[in-house]
């Protein structure tokens, strides 16, 4: 980027507290799925109206969902990336959105410590192999907290 980068982040929790309290086939996970829309257009919209859209690359990372049916989900390290970042090329897992930012604002991912584990979205796809075992499912690490 040239020129003074700004960096604004926000998250939506909605969605992914009502599909572990609703479902992921209820009427409130749904809901909330709409209101994350709702507001993602508002922030867009705005950026539009002040002019710096084309100016300001956006990253909209969503979570990854539910098993059908149900309140968790057993293995889930994929999330989705909507940008407007020309650059990025591929899908990727939630380790990969961090450096993909930080990379697009100039930092030098070699020395961060300790060092990401994800690779930036505009380099190719690394090899991944799911986990040996099979992780905890969300609902029950939770209460293990």
């Amino acid at each position: 980027m040239q020129g003074q980068a700004i960096f604004y982040f926000c998250s939506f929790s909605t969605a992914d507290k009502a599909g572990h309290k609703f479902g992921e086939n209820s009427q409130e996970y749904t809901d909330a799925i709409h209101l994350d829309d709702l507001w993602t257009g508002i922030i867009i919209a705005k950026l539009k109206e002040l002019k710096i859209y084309d100016k300001t690359m956006v990253y909209v990372s969503v979570d990854h969902g539910f098993d059908e049916g149900k309140k968790a989900h057993s293995y889930a390290p994929y999330v989705f990336l909507a940008t407007n970042d020309r650059k990025v090329i591929r899908c990727g897992v939630r380790e990969d959105v961090a450096p993909t930012v930080l990379k697009r604002f100039g930092m030098d991912l070699s020395k961060i410590e300790p060092h990401l584990d994800g690779i930036p979205l505009d380099e190719p796809a690394p090899e991944r192999k799911a986990p040996a075992a099979k992780p905890i499912p969300h609902d029950r690490a939770i209460q293990g907290l």
